[in-house]
Order: structure tokens, then C-alpha cells, then sequence
């Protein structure tokens, strides 16, 4: 966490994160009422952490209600681009549902719990991909659209390669 010269962070709220040892990320929300470490009110503020999983969860309502509409409205032929779009569908459904059934962090079987949640997110993400390149393919997207993904597509993938490197390290 990083003050301005000037003291311009003074009364507002900011958050801070890092990867524990163990391999898990975690976020604390801080208050800054002045520029001493005595003035940083840890678990104070008003940025809505709570927020961001929501939505996520909206987005992917939002991809299949768009996806139904395009259906409905173009009456396209393509069984491979919808059942791999319900099959996204119903990893994230598991993915939510399985939070609510969430080991203590003691218990024996929450290494468990993290490989399932770790590779069924890794895996809705990987057919999601694949989706969407089926997709551009079926609507005859241009060149550009194709670079355009394929440089995202390869960035993102870069990153998640360096970052699991330095998780197992």
C-alpha cells in the first residue's frame, strides 16, 4: 500500500491483496485516516468487497440469457456451440452451489474442497474459450476479430501459466 506525498489518501478507503504461503488469495479493506501506520484502520471503509462474486455470477446470467435470445431469435444449427454453453451453465451452477457446502479451513477434507473448486472454475474457463472460438467461427467472424481473441486469448493464458508457477513455488 502506497501514500501520496501530498497526504491525499487521508479519509478514504482502500484494500490491500496478496497470496498467502498456502496458495490463497485473500483481500482486507483498510481506512486511512492519516499518514501513520497508526492512523490505517484495518477492517474499516466503504469499498464493497462483498460485491464482486455477484458479479460475476450476473455476467454469466447475462451470457445465457443473451445466449437464449440469439437462439430464439436466429433459430441457428449448431448442437456443439449450445451444449458446451449448458455445460458452462451448469459448472457455474456447481461452483455456486458447492460454497454453501465449504469445509472449515481445519478440516481434512478442505483440500479436497479447493481441487474441485480449482478445477471445475479451470475447466468452465477452458470450455468457455472453446466456446467462444466456435462461435466466431460459426459467425464467419473477420481476421481481426480472430487476432484480436487469439492475443487476449494467449495473454490471459501467459499469465495463468506464470501465476500457477509461482503458486507452487
Amino acid at each position: 500500500m502506497g501514500f501520496s506525498r501530498e497526504g491525499m489518501m487521508i479519509n478514504s478507503s482502500c484494500m490491500d491483496g496478496w497470496v498467502t504461503p498456502a496458495g490463497h488469495g485473500k483481500i482486507k479493506q483498510y481506512y486511512v485516516e492519516g499518514i501513520t501506520p497508526s492512523k490505517i484502520i484495518p477492517d474499516k471503509g466503504e469499498l464493497p468487497l462483498t460485491t464482486v462474486p455477484p458479479l460475476i455470477y450476473l455476467q454469466g446470467l447475462a451470457g445465457v440469457v443473451l445466449g437464449i435470445h440469439v437462439n430464439n431469435k436466429l433459430q441457428p444449427d449448431i448442437p456443439g456451440h449450445q451444449g458446451i454453453g449448458i455445460l458452462i451453465l451448469v459448472l457455474g451452477i456447481l461452483q455456486v452451489l458447492v460454497f454453501f457446502v465449504r469445509p472449515d479451513k481445519d478440516s481434512k477434507y478442505r483440500n479436497c474442497w479447493n481441487d474441485y473448486h480449482s478445477w471445475m472454475g479451470r475447466t468452465a474457463l477452458f470450455f468457455g474459450a472453446l466456446n467462444i472460438v466456435l462461435g466466431m467461427h460459426y459467425a464467419g467472424a473477420g481476421q481481426g476479430w480472430k487476432l484480436s481473441y487469439g492475443f487476449f486469448l494467449a495473454s490471459t493464458m501467459l499469465a495463468c501459466i506464470i501465476l500457477e508457477t509461482l503458486l507452487r513455488q
